[in-house]
């Protein structure tokens, strides 16, 4: 079972919390504070199951296989996205157990967050990241390429600047093969 906890400050308040709680559990902790050893020795003990609870970060989502997890509870969910809550649950039932995400929010969530959640929630079946895209570009809006809410670097470095290195690296994609889809607008 990984239990997510995705603050390292209190990480180990969270792990003496959950040996009141569940006594017999074997916990080790991950997150991307310890040294690359450490992280290691910690990962290879928890596959070889001298862990059945493992108290980590997000460090998690990098790829880490475990194909015996079945369980993930990942603490105050709400400060998730929906892409990173989906890679999160893909974390367990990676073999042929039932696996299961439990999503531990507070009471007062925003407004966002309780989006985020029913959507992620409704996302079982295949196909599901393109919906949870979706749903998350309905909650945060699809932002703009021009205007002031863009996020890039247009208003840095100009317009004009800006097209030219657009074209060039619309070139640079048709060059190596990809196809671009453009649509003007009257």
């Amino acid at each position: 079972m990984f239990f997510l906890h995705n603050e390292v400050d209190t990480i180990e308040n969270m792990r003496e919390k959950l040996t009141e709680l569940i006594p017999e559990a074997r916990i080790g902790v991950a997150h991307g504070q310890l040294r690359e050893r450490e992280l290691e020795q910690v990962m290879r003990d928890f596959l070889q199951q001298r862990f059945n609870l493992l108290l980590c970060s997000t460090i998690i989502e990098t790829g880490i296989d475990i194909p015996n997890a079945n369980t993930i509870l990942i603490n105050r969910a709400d400060k998730f996205g929906l892409a990173q809550l989906h890679q999160l649950r893909g974390r367990v039932g990676r073999s042929h157990h039932q696996a299961y995400a439990y999503l531990l929010t507070p009471d007062g969530m925003t407004r966002d967050a309780q989006k985020r959640l029913e959507a992620i929630q409704l996302s079982g079946e295949l196909g599901a990241g393109f919906y949870l895209a979706m749903h998350d570009m309905e909650i945060r809006g699809a932002g703009e390429v021009l205007g002031e809410g863009q996020s890039g670097e247009m208003q840095e470095v100009g317009f004009s600047l800006f097209t030219e290195m657009l074209k060039q690296a619309v070139r640079d994609l048709k060059k190596a093969g990809h196809r671009i889809w453009m649509r003007r607008w009257a």
